[in-house]
């Protein structure tokens, strides 16, 4: 019987590549000792990929659980920033991945390949130097507080696709359409407008300097889904998101947009197309 192939760590996928004879008590301490975002099985190779901060961890581990002497490569992981438009059928939550900030994972090219840290997402969809403030009907419908009735409308229209609760199966789908409608029918009528400008600069000037709203827990994207075109790096397989420069709706060639959300207890978002 022919003896399996020694362990041996590797540079590539964007990581370091781990081949080894399969152990469950090795599996189990893999998945225990490094966060979900910093490894992966990748099928085709039948090996872990893993950052490369991990390396020396992963050495030990083979060392302890199949007793073999796994040297880390010298040649250092250094992934490069590059630009992509990137397809995201899906975005799900802001959740902590045991590693760094929160982050949302997202559905491109077949699978969950894309990870959006929340400030990033934040920085997009809630500019510090913009005038839609967080928080503000303005924010709602994520247009700047001297947008023109026609960009009110044209930002209503949009979002009220993405989260009609006829369309949209989230499980808060009919709380956000109530909150996009409550801010579109105030900021659509000129009176109501004025008023509410007034309020919002009352607020902001009996407001201390420097502060900022809160930050909820389980942040997420207005938007699910859309081509993106982000700049960031490829981890282990996965290209993880260090700004977003554009974001536009999915269309298909007779003019329906793209509306995706995952229903209570299914298995995988669904696609609808409006």
């Amino acid at each position: 019987m022919a003896r399996a192939t020694a362990a041996r760590l590797e540079a590539g996928g964007g990581g370091l590549i781990l081949y080894a004879r399969y152990d469950p008590s090795l599996v189990a301490a893999l998945k225990t000792r490094i966060p979900a975002p910093s490894r992966k099985w990748d099928g085709e190779r039948k090996a872990w990929v893993v950052d490369p901060k991990y390396g020396q961890l992963v050495s030990e581990l083979v060392q302890v659980y199949l007793g073999e002497t796994v040297p880390v490569p010298t040649a250092s992981v250094r992934p490069s920033v590059e630009t992509r438009m990137l397809r995201i059928e899906y975005l799900g939550r802001c959740k902590p991945r045991g590693v760094g900030e929160p982050s949302a994972m997202g559905w491109a090219d077949g699978g969950w390949s894309v990870v959006v840290p929340e400030s990033v997402l934040r920085a997009w969809f809630e500019p510090t130097t913009a005038t839609a403030r967080p928080g503000t009907f303005y924010g709602t419908l994520l247009v700047a507080e001297d947008a023109t009735d026609t960009e009110i409308r044209s930002a209503y229209r949009r979002l009220a696709k993405q989260w009609h609760p006829d369309v949209s199966k989230e499980p808060d789908a009919k709380e956000r359409f109530q909150t996009i409608q409550r801010a579109y029918s105030v900021l659509s009528d000129p009176r109501l407008r004025r008023k509410y400008d007034a309020g919002l600069a009352f607020e902001a000037a009996a407001a201390p300097v420097g502060r900022r709203p809160l930050m909820a827990d389980d942040y997420r994207s207005p938007l699910r889904c859309g081509w993106v075109l982000a700049e960031g790096t490829t981890l282990i397989g996965r290209f993880v998101v260090k700004a977003i420069h554009q974001w536009t709706d999915i269309v298909d060639g007779a003019g329906r947009t793209m509306v995706t959300s995952w229903p209570v207890g299914a298995e995988h978002f669904v696609t609808e197309w409006v």
